[in-house]
């Protein structure tokens, strides 16, 4: 007779909170990024293809700044303050 998980997706949905998951997503995305990037790049050497791969991991920056605005406080401010700095404007 099988088991039932019930008890056990109960007990993992009382332990993952979403500022559970937003602080591992906060402390662990730019490594799971870097790694995901790297396997990648190494495939595509072995095949040859590191032109696209090179492309395609450029392109991977957009999604992580997104996603860094959408978990960092303050982000779009303290971008604007960066941006503004970079062009002598602002104090």
């Amino acid at each position: 007779m099988p088991r039932s998980l019930e008890p056990t997706f109960t007990v993992v949905a009382q332990l993952l909170t979403s500022t559970d998951v937003r602080d591992w997503l906060v402390d662990n995305t730019v490594v799971v990024v870097l790694v995901v990037t790297v396997l990648a790049m190494l495939i595509a050497a072995h095949q040859g293809n590191a032109n696209r791969v090179t492309t395609v991991g450029g392109l991977i920056v957009v999604p992580v700044a997104v996603l860094a605005f959408a978990v960092v406080p303050d982000a779009p401010a303290h971008a604007g303050r960066f941006v503004a700095g970079l062009f002598g404007l602002g104090g």
